[in-house]
């Protein structure tokens, strides 16, 4: 069982990160989602992982937990462009920080994402018990979650802010065409285009099983 002060989720948007804060306030455990984080007056803190420094914080709370949830690179890439298109439609803004959908921003993302997790991965290496990796695809992930925190049962919960397709939305049409792009002009193969952590598949493996995951039991 762990014992923490602090819980962090360092993964980025658009990876359940919205459902985590709900896990965290059901269970009366007071949490901000937010990009900034007050971390002298919140337990639990989501939204904000990569605007946010793990070193810094582990240096500041080192009984802290801190947990990376994923998604696969592709549909978090999607994620994030519907999200982008959602507000445009509601506030019909020209552009906001994930809309119009473009290739060259595709790319940085997905080099940001990479140099992310990576950064992640080798900082606790030597402190592996203090980080917790969680996909957000596999079966019972908020269980898988709320089991290594100790946290009630969480059947009744659900995934909020699902990414799903409008194969008649044009604007779902194009920015799935744009990503492809992106792919294309990276060579990446399938397996890269939908990995969960890293792009190397050799040195992922090798990190699922340094760390506390959801990922090798799919």
């Amino acid at each position: 069982m762990l014992t923490f002060d602090k819980v962090f989720v360092i993964g980025f948007n658009k990876t359940g990160t919205c459902t985590l804060h709900h896990l965290f306030t059901n269970n009366s455990l007071p949490s901000q989602h937010s990009v900034t984080w007050h971390t002298d007056d919140y337990t639990c803190f989501s939204d904000g992982g990569d605007s946010n420094h793990h070193e810094t914080l582990h240096k500041l709370y080192p009984n802290a937990i801190f947990i990376m949830n994923v998604r696969d690179l592709h549909s978090w890439l999607f994620s994030r462009y519907k999200h982008g298109i959602r507000l445009y439609t509601k506030n019909k803004i020209p552009s906001n920080w994930a809309y119009p959908p473009t290739v060259s921003q595709t790319i940085t993302w997905i080099h940001e994402r990479e140099a992310y997790h990576l950064r992640i991965l080798r900082f606790f290496a030597d402190k592996p018990h203090k980080l917790i990796i969680v996909s957000i695809h596999s079966p019972k992930w908020l269980n898988f979650v709320a089991n290594n925190l100790s946290l009630h049962n969480v059947d009744e919960f659900s995934h909020r802010n699902k990414c799903t397709y409008d194969s008649e939305n044009a604007l779902h049409k194009h920015a799935l065409h744009v990503i492809d792009r992106a792919f294309s002009i990276l060579h990446y193969s399938y397996e890269e285009k939908h990995n969960l952590l890293i792009k190397d598949d050799e040195l992922q493996c090798t990190f699922l099983e340094l760390y506390n995951n959801n990922i090798n039991n799919h």
